[in-house]
């Protein structure tokens, strides 16, 4: 029997990058490749073997985002290939035009390690737990090298993988890459000192919440004090007492295992009030609340706001000839193939029986009637449900402000959506100005 081999492409040109996303793919049960930078030959681009995923730093590039991946969707064995790109900046405008070529994901650095493989099988339309790491590696700050090693058994005890930095340069590279679990920081380092670093991360937003444990022979109470008011959630005092690192650095993992817990079930309560329970993409009440507030920050920004209204064709004789659980079937699949030809920052809706709904920002016109014609034939080229069953749809178009007004974004995609239907259904057309 032949066994298909995973396979993943690393285009990366920093080390610690390298090292962190080819130890996540590996979990997965990918085999690695890596490249640390494209030359200006364009026919060394292409992957030697077409990978199963495609992950990629826009730094390691040395190109326009864009262009790369539009080079790879004129290759017949690399046009579909899933894409993870990773980036530092999350308003990169290269990026988000970089979508609209091809089936992608964005992560932004610092990447925490379950996130990551999360986005690579939902990416893939695996189970996105499969193979998940639970926790992230821990970052471990601290000159003395016998101390390190010390605390990085005890952390191995409790589960927790870790890394050692013996300076500030080495950990502050290790954050420009990972979101760790926790940090261990001593206060005395050869090119500055814990404190520092500890308020230094209670400054920045994306990362404020890390637990961040103090590790330090000096044990006066002022700095132990101290050290709490910098943002230390606790202080361990050196040697260190194996019982009391468990125990105080259980508490913290504790403490923040609750917090993350509290965290899911509010994102839970919001996810069951905005998602349609049958397609799991977003509900009616949700797509009105970010089209107001897609629409407000198009103004603000001055870029096009794009709308694909997709309506299933003939989709009544599904439910009269199969049956409704056979249509809530192609209903169900179709609302996943939808999600996985989009962006992950495009909004999908159910809007309402088979007609659905995809706010795309910072679209063109161009734009949108790439991705609309991307879905309409990834949908008439699938079957759907258990009876293999061949499903077309129709799709009207809109952008704001570049085709319609503001108040005119729907009705005018329901009017285009209405000329296809009536043109023969099975393609997209474009609404027009007046």
């Amino acid at each position: 029997m032949n066994i298909v081999k995973k396979n993943a492409l690393i285009i990366e040109s920093n080390p610690i990058a390298i090292k962190f996303l080819s130890h996540a793919l590996k979990s997965l049960g990918f085999e690695v490749a890596i490249k640390s930078a494209l030359s200006q030959n364009k026919e060394d681009w292409l992957p030697t073997l077409p990978p199963t995923v495609l992950v990629m730093d826009t730094e390691a590039l040395g190109i326009d985002t864009k262009t790369y991946i539009e080079f790879l969707d004129t290759d017949n064995a690399n046009h579909k290939t899933p894409i993870v790109v990773i980036s530092k900046e999350s308003t990169d405008r290269d990026i988000k035009r970089a979508f609209d070529a091809a089936e992608i994901r964005y992560v932004q650095r610092p990447m925490e390690l379950p996130a990551f493989q999360r986005t690579v099988n939902d990416l893939l339309g695996w189970n996105r737990n499969q193979r998940v790491a639970k926790r992230s590696p821990a970052l471990i700050v601290e000159d003395v090298n016998t101390t390190a090693m010390i605390v990085q058994k005890l952390l191995d005890v409790l589960g927790v993988e870790s890394i050692i930095c013996h300076t500030v340069a080495e950990f502050d590279a290790q954050m420009d890459v990972i979101y760790p679990e926790i940090i261990s920081l001593d206060l005395y380092l050869p090119d500055g000192n814990g404190l520092e670093i500890c308020k230094k991360v209670r400054s920045l937003k994306e990362i404020d919440e890390l637990p961040i444990v103090i590790v330090s022979g000096n044990t006066e109470m002022d700095t132990v004090v101290e050290c709490l008011r910098a943002g230390a959630n606790d202080h361990i005092s050196k040697p260190i007492i194996k019982e009391e690192f468990f125990a105080r650095v259980s508490n913290v993992l504790k403490i923040r295992a609750l917090q993350k817990s509290l965290q899911d079930q509010q994102k839970m309560m919001e996810t069951l009030a905005f998602t349609d329970p049958l397609t799991n993409l977003f509900n009616r009440t949700y797509m009105d609340m970010a089209l107001r507030r897609e629409t407000e920050r198009t103004r603000r920004s001055n870029s096009p706001l794009g709308l694909l209204l997709i309506d299933l064709d003939s989709f009544k004789k599904v439910n009269d000839t199969h049956g409704h659980e056979t249509g809530d079937e192609v209903l169900r699949e179709f609302g996943f193939l939808l999600r996985k030809k989009i962006r992950s920052y495009d909004v999908p809706c159910r809007f309402g029986g088979e007609e659905f709904c995809v706010l795309l920002p910072g679209s063109t016109a161009a734009n949108v009637v790439t991705v609309a014609e991307r879905i309409r034939k990834a949908c008439e080229e699938s079957t759907f449900s258990a009876k293999q069953l061949k499903q077309t749809i129709s799709i009207g178009t809109s952008v704001f402000p570049e085709l319609s007004v503001e108040q005119n974004l729907i009705t005018d995609a329901d009017k285009a959506l209405y000329s296809a239907k009536q043109g023969g259904r099975n393609r997209t057309i474009v609404s027009l100005p007046k």
